[in-house]
């Protein structure tokens, strides 16, 4: 009889302890990406690879694994204090930045969606989810001023 999968939840505190070991380990860790608060880069469901990497090599704009008070997050950074070793992360669809962390586990290096596998390496990189992320924004408030528009718009009297 085969023995069941280990199934640890990612907000767990097994699965947090498991990230911290082998990501201080020098080793990488895959897992499924859970919620919405990294669309359109990072979909629920997609598998991230998340890398070990030391916080001097950290770069504005690259998504990293954070633990804060609330537990483990996938987000992207937007600011780096270097002299008090700090992060600022955001979600790409968010507007407002997370708490700030020292708490740095991991950076993103790839994640794999449909059989496909997408690099999260490189400026250029960083720059096309940048434009993703965006063009998401972008389509999100025009659709919302249309919807307001039409829905305030002088009813038809018969």
């Amino acid at each position: 009889m085969l023995a069941s999968p280990l199934i640890l939840h990612l907000d767990s505190s097994q699965f947090r302890a498991m990230c911290e070991a082998i990501l201080a380990d020098g080793s990488a860790i895959r897992f499924k990406a859970r919620g919405l608060s990294m669309q359109p880069n990072i979909l629920d469901g997609d598998v991230v690879l998340v890398a070990p990497v030391p916080f001097s090599e950290l770069r504005t704009g690259e998504v990293v694994l954070t633990e804060a008070g609330e537990g483990l997050r996938l987000h992207r950074i937007v600011s780096i204090d270097r002299a008090n070793r700090q992060v600022s992360t955001r979600g790409d669809a968010s507007c407002e930045p997370d708490s700030t962390t020292g708490r740095v586990l991991g950076r993103v290096v790839e994640i794999a969606r449909n059989g496909r596998r997408i690099s999260f390496s490189g400026r250029l990189r960083t720059a096309q989810q940048m434009a993703s992320r965006f063009t998401r924004r972008l389509g999100l408030a025009s659709a919302a001023r249309l919807k307001n528009l039409f829905s305030s718009s002088t009813p038809v009297v018969h």
